[in-house]
């Protein structure tokens, strides 16, 4: 079992997990801070601003689609190419 965590494929998927933690609290980091700064001064956000939380959201709800469904077409496929 102390195999796993420290073999290959167990270093890739950590350091593939770290960079997916990093991308989303890098994408999620910006339109947070700026709701929390417009809602705590008082003032409202412009329409180019919400556009641009809305994108960056819409980019983290990709990734996360991504992180699921790539992974999940890869091994479906290998799955298939192993019963042939």
């Amino acid at each position: 079992m102390a195999q796993i965590p420290t073999g290959f494929g167990g270093i890739a998927y950590m350091i593939v997990t770290m960079l997916f933690i990093g991308a989303v609290i890098t994408l999620e980091a910006w339109p947070v801070y700026r709701i929390f700064l417009s809602q705590s001064v008082g003032a409202g956000m412009g329409p180019a601003r919400l556009a641009w939380v809305a994108l960056t959201f819409l980019l983290v709800i990709a990734l996360n689609v991504l992180a699921v469904v790539l992974p999940m077409k890869i091994a479906l496929k290998r799955l298939l190419d192993r019963e042939i």
